[in-house]
């Protein structure tokens, strides 16, 4: 579900590391050469343009600047460097972007450069919570579409304030009717357009550049204190009055969003479409039983294999990104690292393990076998059952259909006469010899005239069916009662 830092997340921690590099100022490696004088100058005339419109704070002229750099030097390291973050920096604003959060996610007003995503009052608004006593407090979230069929409705206006203000939970409802109202058919394509736009093309553009890199770009620790970033970098990339991004921390900064791309793609590869049209009723949400999906779960294939091929491309980037991250461990342990020998000495103490480890992580993900999670200690990973937390295995991981809606929920039939079987519960109780509060359960109910004789009523999770993919912990099925008798009542005619 739809969340500020759903929006914000990605664009904010690149641009906080991305201005911290762009303000920096810095010089080249001086073991770097470059035989055409004349270039090497326009290179630092554009780097030059690029951090003095940063300061006035004009990001999207400086990501221009930068971008003119590479085009000028495409092995310069500060026009690699600063290339790339722009390149990343300036995702959030493309077009494809603009229309997945305006047409996908219902925000209102979502800018179109950089400055505006960073000037929340562009296209955030108040949404004011009320406390009992009497008090009050300002939220400031995005502005979010309000569904013609849904501004009528009781839910909608008990949301509000007693002033007619929309509260948090506006907000929250607001969320969930904008995924509904505007991915009618399901999640298939959000999830495809969010690969597409945040993680395509030019994510990959700019990954590609990296290669080309050849040595750091150093960074003051008084310019990144003069733009109130020194504290933050620290957590990030370690204290010291200089800062060095080359090649091993942009490789570190892909591999954590190509694991992002990776389980989305994942994630992609299960079908997610179910039809939510007949949600689009204001009469639906103040009166449920007035309710009647077109198709329903368990007998549409949902989270059944899409045949996307999106297994093969999650498999694929999760070894990409292990591949970088073992180069990043090369970069500073290998013959030609440049850390003090008593700094890898120390590092190798504590992370020595890091190297094997990935090694068999990506012989385990190549060969369908299973890798053991566990703690790790001095300097080789030995990949086996003992002391570890559990396994993962990675045949059955990344093999569609191995978790399926029929798998996870207990029913009867297949296909157009599959359906739930639905449990009751009573209400919970102290049991004084346990000091537990507890519910008691009752069996199978073959029919919903039985429904009244519970306070709650739910299906069984067949949590058992993870044990394929997750090995050595005990995944139990269990009874979640969730539903009011009378709602379920609605549900049980959906499939009788």
């Amino acid at each position: 579900m739809f969340r500020k830092e759903f929006c914000m997340k990605f664009c904010l921690t690149v641009v906080i590391i991305a201005v911290a590099v762009f303000a920096a100022g810095c010089d080249q490696d001086t073991d770097e050469k470059n035989t055409n004088i004349d270039n090497k100058e326009d290179v630092s005339e554009q780097i030059s343009s690029g951090v003095s419109d940063l300061e006035k704070g004009n990001f999207d002229a400086a990501i221009n600047a930068f971008e003119s750099a590479y085009a000028q030097n495409k092995t310069d390291p500060e026009a690699i460097v600063y290339s790339t973050l722009g390149y990343l920096v300036s995702i959030p604003k493309d077009q494809s972007v603009r229309n997945l959060m305006t047409n996908r996610f219902g925000i209102k007003n979502y800018p179109a450069t950089i400055e505006g995503l960073l000037d929340y009052e562009s296209w955030f608004v108040s949404y004011t919570e009320e406390y009992n006593d009497g008090e009050s407090a300002v939220h400031k979230l995005p502005d979010l579409d309000v569904p013609s069929w849904f501004s009528g409705t009781n839910l909608y206006k008990e949301s509000l304030t007693g002033g007619g203000l929309k509260s948090p939970f506006t907000f929250s409802l607001l969320m969930m009717v904008n995924l509904i109202d505007k991915n009618t058919n399901g999640l298939n394509v959000l999830i495809d357009e969010i690969l597409s736009a945040v993680f395509g093309s030019k994510f990959e553009s700019a990954y590609d550049r990296i290669a080309a890199l050849n040595s750091s770009v150093k960074i003051s620790k008084s310019t990144l204190e003069a733009f109130e970033l020194g504290d933050l970098l620290d957590d990030i990339l370690g204290a010291g009055e200089e800062i060095f991004i080359g090649k091993a921390e942009l490789y570190v900064t892909f591999a954590y969003m190509r694991i992002l791309k990776a389980n989305l793609e994942w994630i992609s590869s299960f079908n997610l479409n179910t039809s939510l049209e007949f949600l689009k009723n204001a009469q639906v949400w103040d009166d449920f039983s007035k309710s009647k999906p077109a198709d329903l779960p368990l007998r549409n294939n949902f989270l059944a294999d899409r045949g996307n091929g999106g297994m093969t491309k999650s498999k694929e980037n999760f070894i990409k990104a292990i591949d970088d991250l073992a180069a990043v461990y090369d970069i500073f342990f290998g013959s030609n690292s440049t850390l003090p020998e008593v700094i890898q000495e120390e590092l190798e103490n504590s992370v020595g393990w890091a190297k094997s480890a990935l090694t068999q992580l990506k012989t385990s993900i190549n060969n369908n076998g299973i890798f053991w999670v566990k703690e790790p200690s001095g300097n080789t990973y030995n990949n086996n059952q003992t002391d570890a937390s559990f396994g993962i295995d990675f045949g059955k991981f990344f093999t569609p259909g191995t978790i399926t809606a029929n798998k996870l929920i207990e029913s009867t039939g297949s296909g157009a006469a599959a359906k739930p079987i639905f449990y009751g519960a009573t209400e919970k109780f102290y049991d004084y010899n346990t000091g537990e509060y507890i519910r008691n359960y009752s069996n199978p109910l073959n029919n919903k005239n039985l429904f009244d004789n519970w306070a709650y009523i739910g299906f069984k999770f067949k949590f058992s069916a993870f044990s394929e993919i997750i090995k050595d912990v005990a995944f139990n099925d269990e009874i979640i009662t969730f539903l009011d008798p009378e709602d379920a009542k609605i549900i049980w005619d959906w499939y009788n």
